[in-house]
């Protein structure tokens, strides 16, 4: 069985996984803490627990859209979104 994490995938631990794995990325680190406190809210909300459903992948896959969708409604941009002040060149 693959591993996410470290962790076998068992279906029920998907949530708390891709909380785990969120909590740790550079666009989370990105969002201001009111953004964060949102997407808390959204990946617990008994909406998003009754629609992830299916085996780990498929839950892990309804959870990536989820985080997508937010992130592409704060204008998510891959390569210079929201870059911090050391991140820029100094030229």
């Amino acid at each position: 069985m693959s591993k996410i994490l470290g962790e076998e995938q068992i279906k029920e631990n998907a949530l708390s996984r891709f909380w785990q794995m969120i909590r740790i990325s550079w666009t989370f680190e990105r969002l201001t803490e009111q953004e964060q406190e949102r997407l808390h809210k959204v990946i617990f909300s008994t909406q998003t627990e009754n629609a992830v459903k299916g085996t780990f992948e498929q839950r892990w896959a309804i959870l990536h859209a989820i985080y997508t969708s937010f992130l592409m409604a704060l204008d998510y941009n891959p390569t210079n979104w929201r870059k911090k002040e050391k991140d820029l060149p100094k030229f």
